[in-house]
């Protein structure tokens, strides 16, 4: 299966309606908006063929070194399909997927704001393996 790119874009302010961009509350209360582009589906979704072969995923955060991977969880993993490699300094995830099993799931990236304190936001489009 090819591997895919894409663009993880996160601000500081709540989103225009029909931006495409998510609104989201950080730990610290305040509110952000973050946008993916990219993937199969041009919103950071991806899609791909079971038994295809594993695969790629290189999720690149938009306004480095302000925002930063933190972290990054998987929600209906239950083969353990998806793994995660984040980059040294944090700019990107490398997510790979065994393309083995049906999936229907999800990856959430945890996004840190350097320039504010206890400022931490989860980011989720999905991944599907299908027949």
């Amino acid at each position: 299966m090819p591997d895919f790119s894409v663009t993880l874009d996160v601000q500081k302010s709540a989103s225009v309606v029909g931006s495409k961009y998510i609104n989201v509350q950080a730990t610290n209360g305040q509110e952000y908006s973050f946008r993916y582009t990219g993937g199969s589906d041009g919103d950071g979704g991806i899609t791909e063929i079971i038994g295809s072969g594993p695969s790629n995923i290189t999720v690149t955060v938009s306004g480095f070194p302000r925002y930063e991977v933190s972290d990054i969880q998987f929600d209906n993993n239950d083969h353990n399909d998806l793994s995660h490699r984040v980059s040294a300094d944090k700019s990107s995830v490398v997510i790979t997927d065994t393309d083995v099993d049906p999936l229907n799931g999800y990856y959430k990236v945890l996004i840190k704001d350097t320039s504010a304190p206890q400022a931490l936001l989860w980011c989720d489009p999905p991944i599907k393996n299908r027949t």
